[in-house]
């Protein structure tokens, strides 16, 4: 019994017994002593088989799209797969000594003499799949506009959770991209390539460092330290995701819309966003150019945001750390007119 994507017997091979196969691609050149049972896509039979041979096949056409044996120049180390024809094959050289029963979506042509009774059963392969992929594209833009509209009310419910957590962070985020862009460009560049970097490298440190303590003989706290980095990395990562999902879009469409109306439109934020989104929904799911797009917005507003929440912690702290002089007490006479400085004691 044997299954894979691509099976071969070699020439002078032998099986001594019956033969139960799975494979996408068969290419049997070797002796059967009993009988062989066969399913896949595609198969030849060059060699003997003693006994009968049943046979289910659904390959009919040369080229079955996309294969795994395609992507496998980058493992040398594999064996080729077999080059079959479509459907079954019956060499010149073949002996089947029992019938051969088999089940295709065509014929096969098999030599005279090379087998007894055959028994062919036509299969109807279905094309659910190429009707499937072939689908969106029949629906046109009117499918298009669907699958947008639905990314459309998927972002839209974000901004109230968003706004009601963090009021402060559209109207901030798009000051920075209007007063600061060159600087949220790149900021947002090299955020991009810092967290996934950064994670990684902090990755590696709390893997040593689980190393070193197993060796001191500490391992339940190398254990716990590597615990508490991967739920820190975890969180840290699904929050960068989050961000470029889901905010980068959502703080571009404030800005668009606040930028396009005008600070004189006294509009609420959720209004904005609402407006706002459509266009960057639709912009960013054209063809070509809406890549580029979401990847210019995912950078822009990456940086915007850590310029926007420096900026406020700045703000935040004080200027100077030394408290200032507290003021020498004074003391009014008895008539008000006059003050006296006390003596110390």
């Amino acid at each position: 019994m044997a299954a894979g994507g691509s099976i071969e017997t070699q020439a002078g091979s032998k099986v001594g017994g019956d033969m139960l196969l799975g494979a996408s691609r068969a290419l049997l050149a070797g002796a059967v002593a009993g009988n062989l049972y066969l399913g896949g896509e595609r198969a030849s039979i060059l060699g003997s088989v003693a006994g009968n041979v049943t046979a289910d096949l659904d390959s009919a056409v040369e080229s079955d799209g996309l294969q795994p044996w395609m992507f496998q120049s980058s493992m040398p180390t594999m064996p080729p797969w077999v080059k079959v024809p479509a459907g079954l094959v019956i060499g010149q050289n073949a002996k089947i000594g029992g019938k051969l029963d088999y089940t295709s979506p065509r014929a096969a042509s098999i030599p005279s003499g090379a087998v007894g009774a055959v028994r062919h059963t036509p299969k109807v392969v279905t094309t659910t799949a190429a009707e499937e992929t072939a689908a969106p594209r029949s629906a046109g833009l009117a499918g298009w506009l669907l699958d947008q509209l639905r990314t459309y009310v998927s972002l839209a419910l974000v901004p109230l959770l968003l706004l009601w957590l963090v009021p402060a962070l559209l109207p901030r985020t798009a000051d920075m991209l209007s007063g600061k862009p060159g600087p949220s460009l790149g900021w947002g560049f090299i955020g991009a390539i810092m967290v996934p970097a950064g994670a990684l490298v902090l990755l590696i440190v709390a893997i040593m460092l689980a190393v070193l303590f197993g060796a001191l003989t500490l391992g339940g706290l190398g254990g716990s330290i590597v615990l508490l980095t991967l739920a820190v990395l975890f969180g840290a990562l699904v929050l960068f995701g989050l961000t470029l999902a889901y905010a980068s879009k959502l703080i571009a469409a404030y800005w668009l819309a606040r930028v396009t109306l005008g600070r004189a439109w006294h509009v609420h934020p959720i209004v904005l966003v609402l407006i706002g989104l459509l266009p960057v929904v639709l912009l960013t799911a054209a063809p070509y150019v809406g890549g580029l797009l979401t990847l210019a917005i995912a950078f822009f507003t990456l940086g915007a945001l850590w310029l926007a929440w420096r900026d406020s912690r700045e703000h935040r702290l004080p200027m100077s750390t030394t408290p200032p002089p507290a003021p020498m007490p004074t003391l009014s006479g008895p008539s008000g007119a006059g003050t006296a400085t006390p003596r110390a004691a």
